[in-house]
């Protein structure tokens, strides 16, 4: 999983570093929760699935949240 702030945005916290699962299987079911940053929102705010035929890559964006409502202020 990596993480970036949306197009446009910079927050001066330091994003997580990329979060990566180890020995994984074909079947198995993963879930990560995504890092809270403070004033931003993650979307997803997790990712998770199963592990079918190859490696699984997702990508988790933060937006701003100044207001504090849990969605990106650009949809308020």
């Amino acid at each position: 999983v990596t993480y970036q702030y949306a197009q446009g945005e910079k927050g001066e916290a330091a994003l997580p570093a990329t979060h990566t699962e180890k020995d994984l299987k074909v079947g198995d079911k993963y879930e990560v929760a995504s890092p809270e940053i403070e004033d931003y929102v993650a979307v997803p705010k997790k990712v998770s699935g199963t592990i079918f035929d190859r490696d699984v890559t997702a990508s988790v964006v933060y937006y701003l949240d100044e207001n504090g409502n849990g969605k990106p202020d650009q949809e308020d």
